[in-house]
């Protein structure tokens, strides 16, 4: 089974190349520059794309061309131990840092859009029901307009009228507002 070539494969081996080339420039030039930091930010930009495995394999490469570059310079092999060490702490735990934080913006990506998705759902049925009571609402005015006999709503906790059929001032010769006010 063949792996797919991918996109993040191409951010993977772009960033190993720019260490290849800068390293080659530095060992060839033999200038007092270190490139320490520009691997540092391929390997940073790797993780950010590719993952954490890409990325700390940039480092370590981008961290292997300098100590190699640091060799060829005749800089003192403790010298250059003991800043390899450190450098490598220190690549490994900020690409570690930046594969976490990319993640945790895809998580929360992933996160805002189901629930966007859940909320263009939760007022869709709002809408609905919205509509439905609507059309309710207004079946019930055409009876209750239309309806001979008369018929009240009363609220039970407050005794008063909520509603009163305009049949009533047909068959009682009295307003409904008069009712209304009656009651209260």
């Amino acid at each position: 089974i063949q792996p797919r070539w991918q996109p993040e494969m191409g951010v993977g081996v772009a960033g190993m190349l720019l260490i290849v080339f800068f390293a080659f420039i530095n060992f060839q030039l033999l200038l007092p520059i270190n490139f320490t930091l520009v691997y540092l930010l391929i390997a940073m930009v790797t993780a950010w794309i590719c993952g954490r495995k890409a990325g700390m394999f940039n480092a370590l490469s981008g961290l292997l061309a300098a100590f190699l570059v640091g060799i060829h310079q005749d800089t003192r092999l403790g010298i250059l131990c003991a800043n390899f060490g450190v450098q490598l702490g220190i690549s490994l735990l900020l690409v570690f840092m930046v594969s976490l934080v990319r993640s945790r913006v895809v998580d929360l990506e992933q996160r805002v859009a189901d629930r966007s998705k859940a909320l263009e759902l939760e007022i869709s049925d709002r809408q609905q029901s919205e509509t439905r009571l609507h059309k309710s609402v207004q079946q019930f005015r055409q009876l209750a307009e239309n309806i001979t006999d008369v018929f009240w709503i009363r609220d039970l906790e407050s005794t008063r009228m909520a509603y009163v059929s305009p049949a009533y001032e047909k068959i009682w010769g009295r307003s409904c507002k008069s009712l209304y006010q009656s009651i209260e």
